[in-house]
């Protein structure tokens, strides 16, 4: 099957936005989460990032984006990288839904009351050790004249000097294997060496000469497999 007919047949079986979200809530609610494992080691502390889906009321899968950040430059931890809002769990946090969504305030403009969040995605382990909440959000746009992807361009800027720029990414287009790969490597974890693998999500037509890669693009991949488990992805052991 080529991706242009898999991705037909997911317009199809999603026509409407409803659909789609009936869909992806029904997944995070039903799914085995993968937790990690906190007595083999020790971790700096807890943290989240959100996962925002947006959408127009009127659209279909066709219309529904990512919003992701790109780090600035002069950061020391992970430099010019691409990101979802997040950060560190805050004392005054209630649980880690308030914390992605105050970090997503701060950093890129998110209105927290404009977010519908839907459930949690896995944990995973940061490079700073921080274990990592996904929280997926709905953020409905209905922009006047129907051009999302430029209201959203307008709408959705860097908050502070930690972030260089704001992009919205098609769903569709992450879904397309031409603009993913991913190299092997033997993670080398205190209590077992296991494969791992470093995952690249190639987003040229929306900034130049840049891809996702590292955790941010894990979390794209295993937010992607659980939603379209049928996916036309190489297989990843």
């Amino acid at each position: 099957m080529t991706i242009q007919d898999y991705l037909q047949l997911k317009i199809e079986e999603f026509p409407d936005i409803e659909s789609f979200k009936r869909h992806v809530e029904s997944v995070l609610k039903d799914r085995n989460e993968r937790l990690v494992d906190r007595s083999s080691r020790q971790f700096s502390g807890d943290g989240a990032v959100l996962l925002p889906l947006v959408y127009r009321s009127s659209s279909s899968l066709e219309d529904v984006y990512l919003l992701l950040e790109k780090r600035s430059q002069n950061l020391r931890s992970n430099p010019g990288d691409m990101a979802f809002p997040g950060g560190k769990r805050d004392k005054t946090d209630s649980d880690l839904v308030r914390t992605a969504l105050r970090e997503a305030a701060e950093e890129i403009g998110v209105v927290p009351s404009e977010v519908a969040p839907v459930g949690y995605l896995d944990e995973f382990v940061s490079s700073s050790r921080f274990v990592i909440r996904t929280v997926v959000g709905w953020i409905e746009e209905n922009p006047p004249n129907g051009d999302l992807q430029g209201y959203l361009a307008q709408k959705y800027r860097p908050m502070t000097e930690e972030s260089e720029h704001v992009v919205a990414v098609p769903i569709l287009h992450l879904m397309d294997p031409a603009n993913y790969s991913s190299t092997p490597y033997l993670l080398d974890d205190p209590n077992r060496r296991r494969n791992g693998y470093i995952r690249y999500f190639n987003i040229d037509p929306f900034l130049k000469n840049t891809h996702i890669w590292g955790l941010t693009a894990s979390i794209i991949r295993r937010f992607l497999d659980e939603v379209f488990p049928d996916n036309l992805f190489p297989e990843e052991k």
